[in-house]
């Protein structure tokens, strides 16, 4: 008995051994034929996925938008389909990344880049939520439903870079692929960094920077918590959860909103008091600061236009230029202010009364644009800085509408064409004090057969005048004679067309007698910078709208010196500094000087011309003082309705006003001198009297003397014959 017990032990651990070993082999064999199953299907996939190279040139060269700056640091447009910059990890608020954190992955600081707690988690839920059928689609003994994902930040990440988002194992297999690659080469707070700068807070706001400015007006680094929380719960669904989508989209961001605040303090990152608080506040949306047409709309159109010709167009809606400008926001909003009062003034007055008269074949459309053209009064306004040719401020119009009278609109200049005219003479052997006879005159008509009869503004005549008096009243039938009386010095059109050309005028001058009176369409960009060259004593500046652009890296690419044949001597400085002295007169003496007076600018020195279009449609003041150039015109943009007469249709009443407030305040703002224009030292100066225009005698009523400028050698040697000297007896 004692022997039989041993065998019997002996085969039931045989027998067990024979049970056990099976399966620990069929164990072993079915996890490795898994493990290499899903080594290779790792190592397939990872084949179709980007490479670290791949991987940091994807992230890196987002599409960025193009933003535009004046110089006073306001940004004033963003450029591109997309609202979308990029914001370093310190320029975003800790408020932002907290609540990021709280709603999106909890753990993100401590995993690398998958959580298998999350997954775990997801996938119960999923599994719950799934039901035990076949189906066509793996596992195909069940249809699995996907409630949660359990995507880390990273993952998500990841997704947005390189995949899509259809719900499938494969997908989520590739998404933990590449999140592990992210997480290999990337710091925590860069991957924060990308995530945040790359996702949509409803479109068109790419990146928290965009949203931020486009939700709340303000930096990103200026989010608080409740708006923190706001715009990290947008990123459950950017669509549902937009508040600025009506009632419901608002009702549902507030509500993921405190979701988000209860989730912060879960996880620490604020006090239960502080989230009690912020749910206690309705969302409190800002001002966009991303607007389609942005701040000076016309300035920036006209710097986009100049981007796109230096850098192509691709290049600036993607690829995240910063673009320093020339113009001087708090000027702007000075001439804007300005020039619409003005413009109101003249509505409510006048153009509110123009009875429209539709024309037949209009469409409704067409009919309602032809109505604004010749119902509604516009105008432009454009400064620049004498010295620079900086534009520091462009207005183009009363509403923006896409065209820009500043800089497109070719219009009559009337009489502020006059100074090419003069400018032309004094260049070419006249002076200032030389006479001509204001006085009826005709000349003939291009068919040679019919006479122009040409009147002044006031339907009279005065008899000899000089040139400085005549500019300074604004006598047509000087400056037609000045031009066109080849028997008595007239210069001649082309001459002055050159002049006009030199000083930069591009837009056609007709070789037509009526040119000495600005009958010929001109550009107000092109007069304010012609403008310039008098009291930069003949140097012409060019005008410029950028100083510098920077790419997405910061490094500059673009700066402008302006000195690479941006300026160069059209005029001699004798030549300039006479014409300057012309020009003054016309604001001390002249048409100008009576506006000038009543608006309290007498005390500052400035110098300029008023121009009147044919039949009242243009009003115009161009106009400079030894730091400011500005130009304003005033009219319709159907050349067809006038400005009503004398009453606003004149450069001295309906222009000139917006000039002097803007000239007065602008100086004011920047604290400018009151300074006196410098003169070129070759011009000689003697007394005249103006009842001879010689030079004056002892005689002279001091009423009647003043001090008139010389080129040297050209100085009057004759004395008054008018006032002589009286003899012993009282008698000349």
């Amino acid at each position: 008995m004692k022997k039989v017990k041993p065998s019997i032990k002996k085969k039931r651990n045989s027998g067990n051994g024979s049970l056990f070993r099976p399966f620990l082999l069929y164990f072993f064999l079915s996890h490795m034929i898994i493990i290499i199953a899903s080594y290779l299907a790792i190592k397939e996939l990872s084949k179709k996925l980007p490479d670290h190279k791949q991987l940091e040139t994807k992230i890196v060269n987002q599409q960025l938008s193009t933003f535009i700056y004046s110089h006073d640091g306001v940004m004033l447009k963003t450029l591109g389909e997309k609202k979308s910059y990029w914001a370093s990890y310190d320029q975003i608020s800790p408020y932002m990344i907290d609540a990021l954190i709280a709603a999106e992955d909890k753990r993100f600081f401590n995993h690398w880049g998958v959580s298998v707690r999350d997954i775990a988690r997801a996938s119960l839920v999923n599994l719950k939520a799934s039901r035990f059928r076949l189906t066509k689609k793996f596992p195909y003994i069940f249809d699995y439903k996907i409630k949660e994902g359990g995507s880390t930040i990273t993952q998500q990440l990841a997704r947005d870079i390189f995949l899509d988002r259809n719900q499938t194992f494969k997908r989520k297999l590739k998404e933990q692929i590449v999140a592990l690659k992210i997480e290999q080469t990337y710091s925590k707070t860069e991957i924060l960094e990308f995530f945040l700068n790359r996702m949509e807070f409803g479109w068109p706001f790419i990146g928290i920077q965009a949203a931020a400015r486009g939700y709340f007006g303000k930096d990103c680094s200026e989010l608080n918590i409740g708006e923190s929380a706001m715009l990290a719960g947008m990123l459950q669904n950017s669509y549902l959860n937009n508040p600025r989508l009506g009632e419901k989209s608002l009702a549902r961001a507030t509500a993921r909103r405190n979701t988000v605040l209860r989730m912060m303090v879960q996880a620490g990152k604020i006090s239960y008091a502080q989230a009690h608080n912020e749910i206690a506040e309705p969302i409190k949306l800002g001002a966009s600061t991303l607007t389609d047409y942005g701040k000076a709309p016309y300035f920036v159109d006209y710097v986009e236009d100049e981007l796109f010709t230096r850098f192509g167009q691709e290049r600036v809606d993607n690829e995240g230029l910063k673009v320093w400008t020339t113009l001087d926001y708090r000027l702007q909003q000075i001439a804007e202010d300005s020039l619409e009062q003005q413009l109101d003034y003249i509505q409510k007055n006048y153009a509110d009364k123009i009875r429209y008269h539709r024309p037949n074949g209009l469409t409704d459309a067409e009919a309602e644009q032809d109505s604004l053209s010749k119902t509604q009064v516009q105008g432009a306004l454009v400064a620049l800085d004498v010295k620079t040719g900086e534009i520091l401020v462009m207005v183009g119009g009363r509403k923006y509408d896409y065209f820009n009278r500043a800089t497109q609109a070719e219009r009559h200049a009337g009489s502020s064409f006059k100074p090419f005219v003069y400018t032309a003479a004094l260049d070419n052997g006249w002076r200032c004090c030389d006479v001509i006879v204001d006085s009826p005159y005709q000349a003939l008509n291009p068919d040679r057969i019919t006479y122009w009869q040409p009147q002044n503004f006031e339907k009279n005549y005065m008899g000899p005048l000089s040139l400085r008096d005549a500019l300074k009243i604004s006598r047509n039938i000087i400056s037609i004679k000045l031009m066109n009386d080849r028997e008595n010095r007239g210069i001649g059109p082309e001459t002055v067309i050159k002049y006009a050309r030199e000083m930069g005028i591009t837009t056609r001058l007709n070789s037509v007698p009526s040119l000495a009176i600005g009958t010929s369409p001109v550009k107000l960009i092109e007069m304010v910078s012609a403008y310039t060259i008098f009291p930069n004593l003949g140097i012409k500046t060019n005008t410029f709208a950028i100083d510098e652009v920077r790419n997405k890296n910061n490094v500059t690419i673009y700066r402008q010196s302006n000195s690479e044949g941006a300026k160069r001597e059209v005029l001699s400085p004798a030549t300039a500094s006479l014409m300057l002295t012309m020009l003054e007169t016309v604001t001390r003496e002249g048409t100008a000087s009576g506006v000038i007076r009543r608006m309290n600018m007498s005390d500052r020195p400035c110098a300029g011309k008023t121009g009147t279009g044919n039949d009242y449609k243009d009003a115009w003041f161009i106009g400079v003082t030894p730091y400011l150039a500005c130009g304003v015109w005033i009219g319709f943009d159907s050349e067809e309705t006038t400005l009503g007469g004398n009453m606003y249709g004149t450069g001295a009443i309906a222009a000139l006003p917006v000039w002097v407030d803007f000239i007065s305040k602008s100086s004011e703002l920047y604290g400018l001198p009151k300074d006196r224009f410098s003169y070129s030292s070759e011009i000689t100066t003697l007394p005249i009297c103006r009842n001879s225009y010689l030079r004056s005698t002892s005689s002279c009523p001091d009423s009647s003397i003043y001090i008139e400028y010389f080129l040297p050698g050209t100085e009057i040697t004759e004395f008054c014959s008018v006032h002589r000297p009286k003899t012993r007896t009282g008698r000349f």
